[in-house]
């Protein structure tokens, strides 16, 4: 075992650990203060234990609260949207685990029908700012400091199971990979080549046995190039926020610069490698409908159809010519930095699942996520002005989506709902570089 994979090991153990801690202090209401004092010092310890260890592997992931059913969540944000901004950071401090300055994931689990409590979201996410690669040397020191961020839609029997294993294991699993030796992070073929085998180790590793797989859409940043990789019909795009100087009356502009494609059966090429591979793609006649390649379901022996033509697990449609593999495309964000002489430009990506695709078009996603974002937190605002922070616009979308889905579903039909998003920065010497080719 290498000693990133033991520390991850034991990040796991002080997180469960942290839990039954957690919930012994709860127990404990008449006992002594001895008792007390070595409960917060177990906590503190393994607050410690958890930090330390997310600085040794390759960061500590924010990971979605739920906007309506997590109770305590949703008190913070009502309490967070009524307090001025120089207040914020203390109201913040419930959401932290999903959410800071500058990045966030925040998620609601959909209605399939039947009993609400027992409803199972399967979409999962997370942010990773920092993502840190270390070389694998004998050199602690050599390390490069990214950004990772994704979103993984599950679907089928066990696709909550499939997407809970991608969202833990692909981090680890791309880490090791970008840190082997030979792989240059400079280099961009080494960077997608290490993104496409990945997913497809990840489809040889999921419990997606009988049934069960996931979409799988991220975003790396490493230096001045971001890498998105997209199997699914999960969307990643990346962004531009472009505001005039102080005199100037033209409002800020956002515009989407990369968007990952939807993949299809009825692609071309995607139905084209289906068909060769033994598998049969159905077209709706209705224009509103989606492709969908189609297989015998292995629980129920009757035929059935994916809406995807790449995914994560789904085996036995992947033997028909669904695969794993990722279309990865990059963007060089030196190219959109730092703008006209009278221009400041901002640049960020998100990662979002179909629940909300589906209902809120990207342009509209950008706009609001830039919006607050980008608005200045440092001074305080007036009482009737609405709150700005990325958690609030993540909230705000992932609520509108799910509103639309209750309007045209009449309450019948929700999907799951996630997103990720984080604010992309360039290295001061990638930034000094664009400004002196101009």
């Amino acid at each position: 075992m290498r000693a990133g994979e033991g520390i991850w090991h034991i990040l796991l153990l002080a997180f469960a650990i942290g839990t039954r801690v957690v919930d012994a202090r709860v127990d404990v209401k008449d006992g002594t203060d001895e008792i007390i004092d070595a409960g917060e010092e177990a906590v503190i310890l393994l607050e410690q234990t958890q930090e330390q260890a997310c600085k040794e592997l390759f960061g500590c992931p924010l990971l979605p609260l739920d906007v309506y059913y997590d109770e305590d969540a949703k008190a913070a944000f009502a309490s967070f949207k009524q307090v001025s901004a120089g207040e914020g950071a203390l109201i913040l401090d419930p959401l932290k685990s999903a959410g800071t300055d500058h990045a966030a994931t925040l998620t609601l689990i959909g209605y399939k029908g039947g009993d609400p409590n027992a409803q199972i979201n399967q979409d999962r996410s997370f942010v990773m700012d920092p993502f840190i690669i270390r070389s694998d040397s004998d050199d602690d020191s050599s390390f490069t400091t990214g950004k990772l961020l994704g979103v993984f839609d599950g679907h089928a029997d066990r696709g909550e199971l499939v997407s809970e294993f991608v969202k833990n294991e692909l981090p680890r699993l791309l880490h090791s990979k970008l840190s082997a030796a030979g792989v240059d992070l400079q280099t961009e073929e080494h960077v997608q080549q290490a993104l496409v085998e990945t997913f497809v180790e990840l489809d040889g590793l999921v419990p997606a046995d009988p049934s069960g797989g996931c979409t799988c859409s991220v975003i790396l940043q490493l230096n001045n190039k971001v890498y998105v990789a997209n199997a699914g019909d999960s969307v990643s795009f990346v962004a531009a926020t472009t505001t005039k100087s102080s005199s100037s009356s033209e409002p800020a502009t956002t515009e989407i610069i990369y968007q990952s494609r939807d993949d299809k059966p009825h692609l071309p090429e995607e139905r084209k490698r289906i068909e060769e591979m033994g598998g049969e793609v159905y077209v709706p006649e209705n224009p509103g409908g989606t492709s969908r390649a189609i297989y015998v379901d292995p629980i129920t022996g009757g035929r059935t159809g994916l809406a995807m033509s790449r995914s994560i697990g789904d085996w036995d449609v992947g033997k028909l010519g669904v695969i794993p593999n990722p279309i990865v495309d990059v963007v060089d964000l030196s190219n959109y930095y730092p703008g006209d002489d009278d221009e400041e430009r901002f640049l960020f990506a998100v990662s979002a699942t179909d629940g909300l695709m589906d209902y809120v078009e990207a342009p509209i996603i950008a706009q609001h996520v830039a919006t607050h974002l980008f608005h200045d937190t440092t001074t305080d605002i007036d009482d009737d002005a609405t709150r700005k922070h990325v958690l609030i616009a993540c909230e705000e979308l992932v609520l509108e989506a799910g509103g639309r889905w209750q309007k045209a579903r009449g309450g019948r039909y929700r999907d799951d709902i996630a997103i990720a998003v984080a604010k992309l920065t360039l290295p001061p010497s990638s930034s000094t570089s664009a400004k002196e080719e101009l």
